[in-house]
Parts: structure tokens; C-alpha cells; sequence
């Protein structure tokens, strides 16, 4: 069997990246109602390496996950997408 590899153009990936989620949600406690914003740097300066461990687990999870799977809320983030660059997103 062999292999088949796929290769983009740098101007493909680009576009690929160019439009980043928006956060809204995340953990409001933290970031308030907008969340942080595409960029920002997150500190996490705690002691107890397990706590960062359970947050930052947390918060990978609720990105990764729908907010809804075939009709059931499960707690994941609504899909809003912000385009952050003025690259055209049309590739030929």
C-alpha cells in the first residue's frame, strides 16, 4: 500500500489559520463574557502543578467539544468565527 502524501502551498496554510474561533464562554469567571481574545498570552501561576493540569484540561476539552452532539448539550463552545487577517479566503 502506499502512502499518499498531502502538501499545501504556504499561501493554503495561511488561509488555513486565518480564521481563528472566538473563545466566548470559556470560563467567564475568569475572562468575563468575551473571553480572551485571539493573541492573548494566558499566565497560569499557581504552585500545585495538578491544579494547571485540571484547568488547562478543562478548558481543552470545552474547546474541542460541540456545544450541542445530535440534539444533547454536552458544554462545549458555540462555533463563532472572527476573521483576524485581510487575506482574501478564496484559494485557486
Amino acid at each position: 500500500m502506499a502512502n499518499i502524501v498531502k502538501t499545501e502551498s504556504g499561501i493554503d496554510f495561511l488561509q488555513r489559520f486565518s480564521v481563528r474561533p472566538k473563545l466566548i464562554g470559556l470560563q467567564v469567571e475568569v475572562f468575563g463574557e468575551d473571553g480572551p481574545l485571539p493573541g492573548d498570552v494566558i499566565e497560569i501561576n499557581e504552585k500545585d502543578t495538578n491544579l494547571k493540569t485540571i484547568l488547562l484540561t478543562q478548558w481543552i476539552i470545552k474547546c474541542i467539544l460541540p456545544a450541542t452532539w445530535k440534539g444533547v448539550q454536552i458544554g462545549g463552545l458555540e462555533k463563532v468565527e472572527e476573521d483576524s487577517s485581510p487575506m482574501s479566503t478564496t484559494s485557486t
